[in-house]
């Protein structure tokens, strides 16, 4: 019995480190060498899309930095799916036509979600390259060239834009959130210099040939690695389109970034059933990438689950690791910890990093419970 819990607590604390720690250096040490690519003798049509329900609040400054581009705009159409929204969005959408001619709008007949309103809209685009985007995300002037330049290597299907956070604050988790995203950026850089094989672009900023766009299946929560995914899977080459900057505001609310975690780790099981013989079909660099990218984070609460379980047998069977388990269970418990503390005045940065981690993993495990 001995032997069994010391594998299971082996290859746990194993699969942590390697998709927490050993990956990320290894592609942050080696991150290869960026692409250059030249400026077309004639850009493409692009059509903008992207699905909105109720997006009052966001929708004219989205505009407006859509808009507001280096990119010719004789050769630029915005197409914004209305799910049948509610609010004052579709009234400021007409308003805003009239001011710019190559603006659209269209309303779904019922609710179809994201995914269902992007299926939609490309079927009805005639663009060369469709611009994918949220309601929430801002355009520099010279994000969609960034984002098209990529494309003058015939075989480059798919490039994904960089996502930078605005009005960063010392409140909530957005420093936690900012620096994470940060390194998510860099080893996806990395993937794509090395193997045109980032894995996953940005929902909020991507571009793709309209030719080879697949279709997303209903109800699917992270399209925008599925269309990654689908796209490698076919061989496809796929870059980071690093200057390609666009702005979000930072999350600062634990309970609603707890959500949207929970919705993203729905999505990530959802893929993960649809591209796991990715593993044994194109084990590199794909598969290995995805494994260890992907796979390994999307299960480390389980493996952090059975680390401490086989730690607590191992100790109970006579093995001198109280102190481990007593680490292991600060660690867990580090989340409220944290929040207690921070209600009682007191900060502690490199406590913040580790609570936020434990919470990221909880929002997983439920993620995983309701998929």
């Amino acid at each position: 019995m001995d032997i069994l819990f010391s594998i299971l607590f082996w290859l746990s604390l194993a699969g942590v480190l390697l998709t927490y720690l050993i990956y990320p250096l290894w592609m942050l040490m080696f991150p290869g060498t960026q692409k250059e690519f030249n400026e077309p003798s004639e850009w493409p049509t692009i059509e903008v899309i992207f699905a909105a329900h109720n997006e009052e609040k966001v929708i004219r400054e989205k505009i407006l930095s859509t808009f507001t581009t280096s990119y010719p705009l004789e050769k630029l159409t915005v197409h914004v799916g209305s799910d049948r929204s509610n609010d004052q969005t579709e009234v400021i959408l007409k308003e805003m036509i009239a001011e710019f001619p190559g603006l659209r709008y269209s309303v779904n007949e019922e609710r179809i979600g994201k995914s269902g309103t992007i299926n939609r809209l490309v079927r009805e685009s005639e663009a060369e390259v469709l611009i994918a985007t949220d309601a929430n995300i801002l355009f520099r002037s010279d994000t969609l060239k960034e984002l098209v330049q990529p494309f003058t290597d015939p075989e480059i299907v798919l490039t994904g834009g960089v996502i930078h956070y605005r009005r960063q604050g010392e409140k909530g988790i957005s420093q936690q959130e900012d620096s994470y995203l940060n390194i998510e950026n860099r080893i996806k850089f990395a993937e794509s210099r090395r193997w045109f094989a980032p894995m996953g672009v940005e929902g909020g900023c991507y571009a793709v040939r309209r030719s080879e766009f697949p279709f997303i299946p209903p109800l699917t929560f992270m399209e925008d690695f599925y269309v990654t995914l689908a796209l490698l899977s076919r061989g496809k080459k796929v870059v980071m389109a690093e200057q390609a900057y666009v702005l979000e505001d930072v999350s600062t609310q634990r309970k609603e970034e707890f959500k949207r975690k929970t919705r993203i780790s729905i999505g990530n099981f959802q893929n993960l059933s649809r591209f796991f013989s990715q593993l044994w079909k194109r084990p590199y660099p794909i598969g290995w990438a995805f494994l260890c990218h992907k796979i390994l984070r999307w299960l480390t609460p389980i493996l952090l689950l059975v680390n401490v379980v086989s730690t607590l047998i191992l100790w109970s069977l006579g093995q001198p690791l109280g102190w481990l388990l007593l680490l292991q269970i600060l660690v867990l418990l580090s989340g409220m910890i944290e929040l207690t503390l921070e209600k009682m005045g007191f900060h502690f940065r490199a406590l913040r990093f580790v609570s936020h981690f434990i919470w990221m993993n909880v929002a997983l495990f439920w993620g995983l419970i309701k998929f």
